[in-house]
């Protein structure tokens, strides 16, 4: 008698990974270590507890909803705690501390569990969290500063000591110095170096930079105006923002961090190569290439010219990185296919360079791109459904 076959009927896929979903989410959290370290380093022991705060609001907060419904608690897999970390990493450092909490919980209630939970979201919730709070309360969304030392010849031990202490007092040991980037107002007594230091750290960022950046008619030739006239320490910036000493959102200081971050990720095989690439490469080509306006002072607006644009800023300014690497690869918001991937990417990178180049007030455009774009994945993923296995299309 022959042996009885048993066959076990399922639902596709039929393929089994070797990482777990908490796995996945552990090497993400890994992978934006080197973004918070630096946060940490720049802008003192707040951004950390601004963090931990996020964190924190989403998983109790998962939890709670996950009892409501009745159904499994799944904070374990630590999805809550990166949705924490992202929605974090694009806070701005200064902003009170309630203000995580409000986007943690909109995150979590409103964007993933009323869709039914991980992986029925249509949306990333922590930029989804970030474009409410940015509407909702944009007094405390658009103020980043700078970091809280600009220092260039201090000891990592001093530096660090600073940054534990994450006292605005201790502008007052450095008002003056000659080492300073950006010169401090001159003050004649410590009392008044302290009062003066919330001033002194509420500068533009870089890509703000841009966008309120004017030029005299003399300025003026005859194809637009340069770079230099723009911003005459363009290379100095791009250099900031790279490694980590430009203002800005909590994860988003440097560029540097969160490349490395994002290379661990490909390492891994936790993201692939299609969506940060092809992101990149079309923010850079169109911030290249395209003109730009720019105000004239007395009020008229010229043009940059063609292929001159402030690419390198725009790549490592702002956050581009963070989008790409760990925004726009997430597996529940964005295309299954690698071609959908290009085309999610694409149209990432063509949103965000609009914004940034012609948005008159938003000078970043990472986090409006994405969300747009995650709205389009079903017909994406419409588009580019791969052919199943053995059919053939008939003919007409």
């Amino acid at each position: 008698m022959e042996p009885k076959t048993k066959f076990l009927v399922t639902t596709p896929p039929h393929l089994k990974a070797e990482e777990s979903t908490a796995d996945i989410m552990r090497w993400v959290c890994i992978a934006l270590g080197p973004a918070f370290g630096v946060a940490f380093y720049a802008f003192g022991w707040y951004s950390l507890f601004l963090t931990l705060v996020s964190v924190v609001t989403c998983v109790i907060t998962e939890a709670i909803c996950q009892k409501l419904r009745r159904v499994n608690v799944t904070v374990t897999d630590f999805s809550a705690v990166v949705t924490g970390l992202l929605l974090a990493a694009v806070l701005p450092p200064n902003v009170r501390w309630w203000v995580p909490v409000i986007g943690g919980v909109f995150a979590i209630v409103v964007v993933k569990q009323l869709f039914g939970g991980l992986g029925s979201n249509i949306w990333n919730p922590a930029l989804a969290a970030r474009a409410f709070l940015q509407v909702s309360m944009p007094t405390e969304l658009n103020s980043p500063f700078w970091p809280m030392l600009r220092d260039k010849g201090q000891g990592l031990v001093d530096r660090l000591l600073v940054t534990m202490n994450g006292s605005f007092a201790e502008y007052a040991k450095y008002v003056g110095a000659d080492w300073m980037k950006h010169d401090l107002p001159a003050v004649t007594t410590p009392a008044a170096a302290i009062i003066q230091a919330p001033d002194i750290i509420s500068q533009a960022t870089a890509l703000t930079a841009l966008k309120s950046a004017s030029v005299t008619a003399a300025d003026i030739v005859k194809d637009g105006v340069g770079l230099q006239q723009i911003l005459p320490d363009y290379s100095q910036r791009v250099w900031d923002s790279f490694i980590g000493l430009e203002g800005g959102c909590i994860a988003e200081a440097s560029a540097l961090a969160l490349i490395l971050g994002g290379i661990l990720l490909l390492w891994k095989k936790i993201i692939t190569w299609e969506a940060p690439v092809f992101y990149i490469a079309t923010v850079a080509l169109l911030t290249w290439v395209l003109p730009a306006p720019v105000k004239v002072d007395g009020g008229a607006t010229v043009y940059t010219m063609w292929f001159s644009g402030p690419v390198l800023l725009h790549l490592f300014g702002g956050g581009l990185m963070l989008a790409a690497f760990f925004m726009d690869t997430d597996y529940v918001t964005t295309p299954m296919s690698r071609k959908g991937k290009i085309i999610f990417a694409v149209g990432c990178g063509l949103i965000t360079a609009m914004i940034r180049l012609y948005s008159s007030a938003y000078p970043e455009g990472c986090c409006y791109s994405i969300l747009i774009m995650n709205t389009c994945v079903p017909l994406i993923d419409s588009w580019t459904r791969p052919k199943k296995f053995g059919l053939k299309k008939a003919k007409a």
